[in-house]
């Protein structure tokens, strides 16, 4: 998958200091590429593919930084975002990717209770704690 920039080189999101996280792949890696294209900085909070997301922000710049993250931990979330805001200057924009998409089961009774709490720790707890930590440091 590939997003375009705009290659302006610089335009609307030249510095801009952004966390994103699900960035090993998919449509998380391509935002990151179009925010490093575009001359933002960028801290990877990467929560699974921990290599992946190492190799990406290698590969992409100075301006891309890699923090390991377990996305359903509040103090690991709280770790990232002044980890964060102390490599970049502060917090501009979050991009909330990561999510659990292989929980094995359609159905809430094709699922093991630990699976489910997995899904909803990381895939709406996690991200609401993301949001209320990043917002409080960017305000």
């Amino acid at each position: 998958m590939s997003l375009q920039s705009t290659g302006s080189n610089g335009g609307g999101l030249a510095k801009r200091r952004v966390i994103v996280t699900g960035s090993a792949c998919g449509l998380g890696a391509a935002f990151v590429e179009v925010l490093a294209q575009e001359g933002a900085q960028v801290v990877i909070g990467g929560d699974v593919l921990h290599a992946e997301d190492q190799a990406l922000a290698d590969r992409l710049g100075a301006n891309m930084h890699f923090e390991k993250l377990d996305f359903a931990d509040p103090a690991d979330i709280d770790s990232l975002v002044q980890k964060a805001a102390q490599k970049i200057g502060g917090i501009d924009s979050l991009i909330n990717n990561a999510a659990i998409t292989n929980s094995g089961g359609w159905l809430a009774g094709e699922l093991s209770i630990e699976t489910w709490d997995a899904v909803m720790n990381v895939n709406v707890r996690g991200h609401m704690a993301h949001e209320y930590r990043g917002a409080a440091l960017s305000a």
